[in-house]
């Protein structure tokens, strides 16, 4: 079954900028589990990747890093967010929220969290909602 949903586009303002029409293919309940462990798990990785670059206050507040080391490891990190965003919801994500926003997604936003925390958070309930209609779960 693929499920659908309208997810609208804030950048690190607030302002609502857009929306994105996402897509994810759901054939059986045990896909949706899948769908939630796969999302958690690269997501605690790709914030695990550049906690040390945030622990020696080598990030700017727009998202980018100050030394040529750090920033290998945050476009490491920027990739593996790219692939795996997509992977998951089978669609152009990360590209919708953070390559056409023109925003990075480790911006820091003023409630402490980074750009592409709130947008997956955003994604995340927006599609466990409707999961849990279609499926149950």
């Amino acid at each position: 079954m693929w499920v659908t949903q309208r997810i609208n586009i804030y950048d690190t303002t607030g302002k609502k900028r857009g929306y994105v029409r996402l897509a994810a293919c759901f054939t059986c309940p045990g896909d949706v589990d899948a769908f939630r462990r796969d999302y958690k798990n690269f997501m605690s990785k790709v914030i695990e990747k550049i906690t040390p670059i945030c622990a020696h206050g080598g990030l700017t507040a727009e998202g980018t890093a100050k030394s040529a080391s750090d920033s290998a490891t945050l476009m490491e990190a920027e990739k593996m967010l790219h692939d795996n965003l997509n992977r998951i919801f089978h669609s152009k994500v990360y590209e919708a929220n953070f390559t056409n926003m023109k925003v990075r997604p480790f911006a820091l936003l003023k409630n402490g969290t980074f750009y592409c925390e709130q947008v997956l958070t955003n994604l995340y309930e927006a599609y466990s909602i409707v999961l849990h209609d279609r499926f149950g779960r």
